[in-house]
């Protein structure tokens, strides 16, 4: 670091190191105001994505049953449904992860933009 560069600053939301240039961070923090509304819209917006994701892949999941018995119903069909049932239930339990953890994340990060919205604890001076 040169004596013109300034410290970085931390996102108190997602950890992120920033340049004391940057008045945002990418989760939408805004490091000048300290003001957390904007990445409490956005932090909700990508839970609300996450389970989306999550809750395709649980019915993709759901749904092996009716893959299966439409193969048992149509014999000549049953390694076709075995294979596309491999298929359905490897593509819904990526989904599944993958909604549950950005899911998680998302709690968290939400979480602490929350608390820091909230106003200090009053101090009652004597």
């Amino acid at each position: 670091m040169t004596m013109t560069e300034r410290p970085a600053r931390v996102c108190p939301i997602c950890g992120v190191s920033w340049s004391t240039r940057s008045p945002r961070c990418f989760c939408d923090y805004d490091f000048e105001t300290g003001d957390p509304e904007a990445a409490i819209r956005r932090i909700a917006k990508e839970r609300r994505r996450a389970s989306r994701t999550l809750s395709a892949g649980a019915l993709l999941i759901g749904a092996l049953p009716v893959t299966f018995v439409a193969g048992l119903l149509h014999g000549s069909w049953l390694l076709l449904a075995v294979l596309l049932g491999g298929v359905q239930f490897s593509i819904g339990s990526a989904l599944a992860w993958r909604g549950l953890a950005a899911y998680a994340a998302s709690s968290k990060q939400l979480a602490t933009a929350k608390a820091l919205r909230q106003l200090p604890a009053a101090r009652v001076v004597p």
